[in-house]
């Protein structure tokens, strides 16, 4: 067994000669005993995860700086296997010696008072990744983020052990009630059974709360306690002091996760309206306004109530990802916003017999193109134009807010609405919003040079590439119909050349991906 090697030096290479004592089938088992008990070294393994956490290094690259000779003649440490050494690893966070980022989506880290055992039922559980995945999954030291603390309340020093197999109970976050059996809380015999008819619990109700932590340990935390897929909890609590901007911060920070589930909770503009153009049999239209985000809506709902439209349904719906017009159209069967121009959009597209149309020209020039056709489909340019003409440093939400007031206030606009809905149901709707970017935070230095290497100046990137080591995560990585994308995930801003623009969209955050969605019906003038 190889114990130093230097390859400018041959003479210097050493080696370990040990008898086997074992013939045939029975070597490779005496191989792999003689490496785990006589070879192996604990802290010379513990002393390279500690060095390769401090520096961020990937899990991945461990294992593969393992398989080869130590550098500058240190001594060799054996190769036992992935499994056994992911597990080595996997035991020396359990013990509170390093953390572990796991692709972005959690953090595995023991928490105070936590024994190694319990620490080790949860973590060994969220790490079965192999292969390539393993360059996405980072060692981190624990002071990298703040370990949580607490008790349970009424301040007991010793939590119980979780009924459900977890681990220790560690005190935190407004979280009570976890029941094993039914909805209704009945035994596990008993699952749905009505509380009026209902046997006694087969277990205790236990209760968990955690006082202020930071944003990056509400998600570890839950599975501190043991909480998994499976558990049944009942009365979560979720208190947030200040609501300015709180709800991003809290997407970014604590709750990235969800953004996994927004494609499937959230109800997306293209489908809505391709629903809503079959469901509606008679004359209908639609006005996509390029870039029109949530911040507007006020302004279209009020210029409608105060000129007599009756509105039928004001709601939230949700662009594509990435938040950008391609991917819009091409979800709406066009090949591109442009293909709509002049009536050649095709008929491939799922708005049959619509008569399309796409310009950036003014309000009243745009209504006098919409004829007495049935079925429209129009798309105009406004505001992403004066989006982009106004992203520039010294420009942004204040002076394109006061455009936009300006535009859904006027006559002008209100003549291309009125043109749209006489005789139609009409919707208006947008392709996507936009950050405010240019009122994001700045990003550290090893951030934002890994967000400005990868993203340049936008917020999205095609293609399945690095999404960084940081915790809480910097980018996503999402596949969909419209490919793979690393996305720029909640409020960050870094420089760039000619500056970072001040109004954006591609990105990860609620106001990009939000947009409005208004169904209005003209009444008759008096």
């Amino acid at each position: 067994m190889l114990e130093r090697w230097s390859f400018s030096q041959p003479g210097a290479c050493s080696f370990h000669i040990e008898q086997l004592g074992k013939t045939g089938s029975d070597i490779p088992d005496r191989i792999k005993q003689i490496c785990s008990n006589d070879l192996w070294v604990p802290e010379d393994f513990e002393a390279l995860i500690l060095a390769a956490a401090q520096n961020n290094d990937s899990m991945g690259k461990v294992l593969k700086e393992l398989k080869e000779p130590r550098p500058n003649g240190e001594t060799c440490i054996p190769w036992l296997g992935e499994t056994e050494l992911k597990e080595a690893i996997i035991r020396l966070c359990a013990k509170g010696k390093i953390a572990i980022n796991v692709r972005g989506t959690k953090l595995l880290q023991a928490s105070p008072g936590e024994s190694d055992d319990a620490a080790w039922k949860w973590m060994v559980a969220s790490l079965g990744y192999s292969g390539r995945q393993l360059d996405e999954v980072h060692l981190l030291m624990p002071s990298a983020s703040p370990t949580t603390g607490g008790a349970m309340p009424g301040g007991g020093a010793t939590a119980p052990e979780d009924p459900d197999g977890g681990g220790t109970a560690v005190g935190g976050g407004s979280l009570t009630g976890i029941i094993p059996g039914g909805l209704w809380g009945g035994s596990v015999g008993q699952p749905g059974v009505p509380p009026s008819t209902q046997q006694p619990a087969a277990k205790p109700r236990l209760s968990r709360t955690k006082e202020k932590t930071s944003a990056l340990n509400h998600l570890a935390q839950l599975e501190m306690w043991g909480i998994k897929s499976a558990t049944q909890v009942q009365e979560i609590n979720l208190h947030v002091s200040a609501a300015t901007g709180a709800l991003d911060t809290l997407l970014c920070s604590t709750a990235w996760e969800l953004w996994n589930d927004f494609p499937f909770c959230m109800e997306s503009t293209s489908a809505s309206l391709i629903a809503w153009w079959k469901a509606t049999t008679s004359a209908k239209a639609v006005l996509v306004l390029d870039g029109l985000s949530l911040r507007e809506l006020p302004w279209l709902l009020q210029g409608a109530e105060a000129l007599g439209f009756a509105v039928k349904t004001a709601k939230a719906t949700a662009a594509e990802i990435p938040a950008e017009t391609s991917c819009f159209a091409k979800a709406l069967g066009f090949q591109s916003r442009a293909s709509l121009a002049n009536n050649v959009a095709g008929a491939s597209h799922f708005f049959p017999l619509a008569k399309t149309d796409c310009v950036g020209m003014p309000w009243k020039d745009a209504a006098s193109l919409i004829d007495a056709a049935p079925f429209w489909f129009f798309w105009h340019e406004w505001p992403d134009v004066m989006l982009h003409q106004g992203d520039g440093p010294g420009q942004g939400l204040e002076s394109f807010s006061k455009n936009c007031a300006a535009s859904l206030s006027g006559e002008d606009f209100w003549t291309l609405v009125r043109r749209l809905a006489q005789g139609r149901s009409l919707v208006i709707t947008s392709d996507h919003g936009y950050a405010a970017s240019g009122l994001f935070n700045d990003a550290a230095d090893e951030p934002a040079a890994f967000l400005k290497n990868n993203l340049k100046s936008g917020r999205s990137a095609p293609g399945d590439g690095d999404i960084g080591p940081f915790l809480p995560p910097i980018m996503m990585r999402h596949e969909n119909s419209h490919g793979i994308h690393r996305l720029a995930l909640g409020r960050w801003k870094w420089k760039s050349p000619g500056g970072y623009p001040t109004l954006t969209h591609g990105g990860m955050s609620l106001l990009e991906l939000l947009v409005p969605w208004v169904e209005l019906e003209e009444t008759k003038r008096p």
